[in-house]
């Protein structure tokens, strides 16, 4: 689909701020196009409640785009669907997703394989349940669709991959099977599983796994982290600390934090 094509497009906000007197800047998930940069003009007036609040991030669009230059113009804005209910901790998984998606996504540059997994995400996100393995997948699709993803077939060495071995990742992204301290390393089936999209294991292995994707992100997004993960990280302190503590209105004071510019 080209960046010129006057059609309607399936999008997502991935992020919306004020620009100059009555507009929005928006970063939107445009199916066919990736991530577009779009100005959406006089949807900050009184009686334009209606126009803005279908911009809201996270909730399924169909968009007009008049691309000229750097930023598209939108044209025009429909909901696609009913809204996604994501609340609670979802709500700020599905804002770090969004976080990802616009550090690592260039501009207009399709990755419509990659749309629909960021549907999806958002979609389990909404269904209430375990968080960690629609994040993960979508972790492992970024990687993929910015082409740093990590081969799996075979470790540094060229051997396949095994189920009962662990691994780690060098700093270029391949596949160690020599423990080393203090490294994140995961079993070659958890690996095997992540990239057929089978069920994720549970309990520590969950945990080695996010630790060993935080590590590749990391060395892909550079010195500066993303926002999220501090707010994620500390939340994940508070429930440590104190179990009792309630997951929604912590994450929701948390979400509205990562948000900001």
């Amino acid at each position: 689909m080209s960046r010129n094509d006057p059609g309607m497009h399936a999008a997502y906000v991935l992020h919306a701020r004020p620009y100059r007197e009555s507009s929005l800047l928006l970063e939107l998930l445009v199916h066919g196009m990736g991530r577009v940069g779009a100005v959406a003009r006089g949807v900050r007036g009184a009686k334009s409640g209606a126009r803005r609040a279908a911009l809201q991030p996270l909730q399924p669009l169909h968009v007009g785009l008049q691309c000229r230059g750097e930023l598209a113009l939108l044209t025009h804005c429909e909901a696609a669907s009913q809204p996604l209910a994501i609340r609670g901790d979802a709500l700020l998984a599905a804002l770090y997703v969004n976080e990802l998606c616009q550090r690592l996504l260039p501009r207009d540059e399709p990755v419509d394989e990659l749309f629909l997994r960021y549907a999806s995400c958002l979609a389990e996100l909404a269904e209430g349940g375990v968080l960690a393995a629609p994040l993960r997948r979508i972790e492992w699709a970024l990687l993929e669709a910015t082409g740093y993803g990590i081969d799996v077939s075979r470790d540094a060495a060229g051997s396949a991959l095994q189920e009962d071995a662990r691994y780690w990742l060098d700093e270029h992204g391949a596949l160690l099977r020599r423990p080393v301290e203090a490294r994140p390393t995961v079993a070659g089936a958890t690996l095997l599983a992540l990239v057929a999209g089978e069920t994720l294991p549970a309990g520590s292995e969950a945990l080695a796994l996010r630790r060993l994707l935080r590590d590749r992100l990391s060395a892909v997004l550079g010195p500066r982290p993303l926002r999220c993960w501090g707010v994620l990280d500390e939340l994940a302190e508070l429930r440590r600390v104190d179990p009792a503590q309630s997951g929604a209105p912590r994450a929701s004071s948390a979400a509205q934090a990562a948000s900001k510019d």
